[in-house]
């Protein structure tokens, strides 16, 4: 982190670390910055050059997931936080929207195809992936959208959001479906 603070007239919040005292956020000159939660305590710009879309902490708080622009497109990508150290390209054929399993040991996110991938974190002081393996093809995404999916702490349940044609952000319908698995005849 920079040793200068930050004026911060509107910040985009992104995520809050997991131990809840840390607040990501992105600045009005689109600079990354760290807002203590725990309070008195003033934003402070990171070195994260690039680092603005689909930022994830690591369940642990030691690393961050993002997507960024690659050769090819945008790429999933993990760094050491807050350092942004250690960088390493996680996706091969484009990535977006990381989100880790429960416990790190995966990071899953969308390849171009809007396929879900998986890679899985060979531990260690600086974590390495294996190749990312293709889970399942999910819904039509468009490349941008923060909330595309989410996946439980476990790694066995995918919550994917679906566009229609013609829909936009501002028209959204949310449905739940209690007991959907006696429909299923699976309860």
């Amino acid at each position: 982190m920079r040793d200068s603070p930050v004026a911060v007239g509107v910040g985009d919040p992104r995520v809050y670390s997991p131990d809840g005292e840390t607040l990501l956020l992105l600045g009005l000159d689109d600079e990354l910055l760290a807002l203590p939660t725990t309070g008195g305590g003033a934003p402070r710009a990171l070195d994260a050059p690039g680092v603005q879309r689909g930022i994830r902490f690591s369940p642990d708080g030691r690393w961050v997931s993002y997507h960024m622009d690659g050769v090819g497109g945008q790429e999933a990508w993990v760094a050491s936080y807050p350092s942004f150290q250690n960088r390493r390209q996680v996706s091969a054929d484009g990535g977006m929207h990381a989100r880790w399993r429960g416990g790190g040991e995966e990071l899953y996110f969308l390849d171009d195809d809007g396929w879900v991938m998986a890679a899985t974190v060979i531990p260690g002081a600086t974590p390495a992936f294996e190749a990312p393996v293709p889970l399942f093809q999910g819904p039509p995404t468009p490349p941008f959208h923060a909330d595309a999916f989410s996946v439980t702490a476990d790694g066995r349940r995918f919550l994917l959001r679906e566009f229609v044609d013609g829909e936009d952000d501002r028209g959204w319908k949310f449905v739940v479906s209690n007991n959907w698995t006696r429909a299923l005849g699976r309860e």
